[in-house]
């Protein structure tokens, strides 16, 4: 019996640690550690606003954070109904006259959850009968106190490439719309919809031929039901992709002085013709024809003068071209009107704004959208002198003289984005960042972007930001880099099928096996104890 019992426990000391150590050779465990344990503050619910009879306009003020938000939770009725960095959410789809409770939380980067904020209750409007308008240009609304309230195109501009076109538009009063679009007056290669009522619109077309003529049609509702067609049109797609190979500038940055906007940057050491600045009121240009060009030239400075009249926010993109034509996927900086100074969302959108990063920050995901659901951050790569890295790989060492390239499978992420953007820590300063755009690469494989080197040794941090036509984040995913001399970049192989342990685990591991011995040990002797005592009697 007590031979029995001895090899029973021998079996489960020595082989099931083996027969575990084998199995788990099939999977990858990642456990996610951070220092970071303080949640946000609690932001306040500001304003619970019903626009119309299917929609209500939610706004909340601005969380802080030790570090820095990831973004918001808006609850309805206590249910968690969407994830935005944004301080602003419509909620669209809803019944007529039905009260609804609002309420939202904040998250930050390291997943720590603020309280929830005070709640505000509103009621949807009455879905009154629909009104016949006999003009094509303007409609008139009557609203329950008697005003009157037009819609009517206050701007228009669509900005084609050679397989997408890019629609602006701003109205004279809310309206949701309807975009038709096709090679005849028919307009039936495609339609796309926009459900929330609002004053500005943007909107992206995909999968268009090169080099072709599509005809559009523009119609508008309003909440009370009435539809009015805004605009018919035609536009002609580019005949050919540009490459987006060209690095593009570095330490980018609008600061505010007063109405002015001061733009600075630093050309990067390639050939090129020059490099133009676009500024747009309705988010980042994501081309050198989206929206007003205010500079074309070669030099590292431009004042934008008296630029804040009926806008509080200006975008920025700086874009750098050769002789042949080339673009780069361009540079992004904002300006806002009632700040002091901004300088390419430095202090917005840096992770570490005070302190130095200590400890690796693991790929994150929030998911708002299910397309996304598949995404792996397998995808993403980062390209310098033929090496390939990706998030998942546990380090990565980048020559700080060197450019790289950043890239994301085309197939990976949902057709229809407004825009990726990727965010690069200054390892000399972490209060301050740069941010550039993703764009499709010549081949059409690949969101691409491609970094001239900034020339300082440290540690840094990649953020990727997938925002789709909402302004809502889709995917965040984060990555410390370093940048190191070449000479102390590791040339070691890294074979991924086998086991490698730090010292730490070693040690951890040596312990147990110490305690296995002992037990054993221990179980021996009370063996030959016993042993001894049958054969004495």
């Amino acid at each position: 019996m007590i031979k029995r019992i001895f090899y029973s426990l021998f079996c489960l000391v020595f082989f099931t640690p083996i027969l575990v150590m084998a199995a788990s050779g099939d999977f990858i465990i990642q456990v996610n550690v951070s220092d970071d344990f303080t949640p946000p503050s609690t932001p306040t619910l500001l304003s619970a606003t019903a626009t119309a009879a299917t929609q209500i306009d939610v706004t909340w003020s601005t969380s802080t954070d030790n570090k820095a938000v990831g973004g918001y939770v808006l609850l309805r009725d206590g249910l968690a109904i969407a994830t935005t960095s944004l301080t602003i959410f419509s909620d669209t789809g809803l019944a007529p006259e039905t009260l609804y409770s609002y309420s939202v939380y904040a998250f930050d980067t390291a997943y720590n959850i603020s309280s929830t904020s005070n709640s505000l209750s509103t009621t949807t409007l009455a879905l009154p009968p629909p009104i016949i308008s006999t003009s094509t240009d303007n409609v008139s609304e009557t609203t329950s106190g008697g005003s009157t309230r037009v819609v009517r195109l206050k701007d228009f501009s669509v900005f084609p490439t050679p397989t997408e076109a890019t629609f602006n538009w701003n109205t004279y009063g809310s309206s949701n719309y309807v975009l038709r679009w096709g090679r005849s007056n028919d307009y039936n290669d495609g339609y796309v919809a926009g459900e929330i009522y609002k004053d500005s619109h943007k909107t992206l077309v995909t999968g268009l031929e090169k080099n072709t003529i599509y005809f559009y049609e523009l119609t508008a509702n309003t909440p009370s039901g009435t539809n009015v067609l805004l605009k018919r049109g035609q536009f002609k797609t580019e005949a050919e992709i540009k490459s987006i190979s060209l690095p593009n500038v570095r330490f980018f940055s609008a600061i505010v002085k007063n109405s002015d906007v001061e733009l600075s940057w630093k050309l990067p050491l390639v050939e090129l013709d020059s490099v133009r600045i676009v500024r747009n009121y309705f988010g980042y240009p994501k081309d050198v024809n989206d929206g007003v060009v205010v500079y074309d030239g070669v030099g590292e400075y431009f004042l934008d003068k008296d630029v804040f009249l009926d806008k509080d926010v200006l975008y920025y993109t700086i874009f750098v071209k050769d002789k042949e034509g080339n673009v780069s996927s361009g540079a992004i900086a904002r300006a806002v009107k009632v700040t002091s100074s901004i300088s390419s969302d430095n202090e917005e959108s840096a992770l570490v704004p005070t302190e130095e990063i200590k400890e690796e920050v693991k790929p994150s995901f929030t998911e708002n959208d299910i397309s996304l659901k598949d995404f792996s951050v397998n995808s993403i790569e980062i390209i310098q002198n033929g090496n390939i890295n990706t998030f998942l790989d546990e380090k990565i060492e980048l020559s700080h003289q060197d450019t790289f390239t950043l890239s994301i499978v085309k197939k990976s992420l949902p057709p229809h984005l407004k825009s990726i953007i990727v965010t690069l820590i200054d390892p000399t300063d972490h209060r301050r960042s740069y941010s550039f755009l993703l764009k499709l690469n010549s081949e059409g494989t690949a969101y691409e972007a491609t970094l001239a080197p900034l020339n300082v040794v440290g540690l840094s941090q990649l953020r990727i930001e997938v925002f789709d036509f909402e302004e809502q984040i889709v995917g965040l995913y984060t990555k410390q880099i370093k940048f190191l001399n070449k000479t102390q970049i590791s040339e070691e192989v890294v074979f991924p099928d086998k086991i490698i342990y730090s010292f730490k685990e070693f040690t951890n591991l040596l312990f147990i096996l110490i305690v296995l011995l002992i037990i054993l040990l221990i179980i021996f002797l009370l063996y030959r104890r016993n042993s001894k005592e049958d054969e004495d009697k």
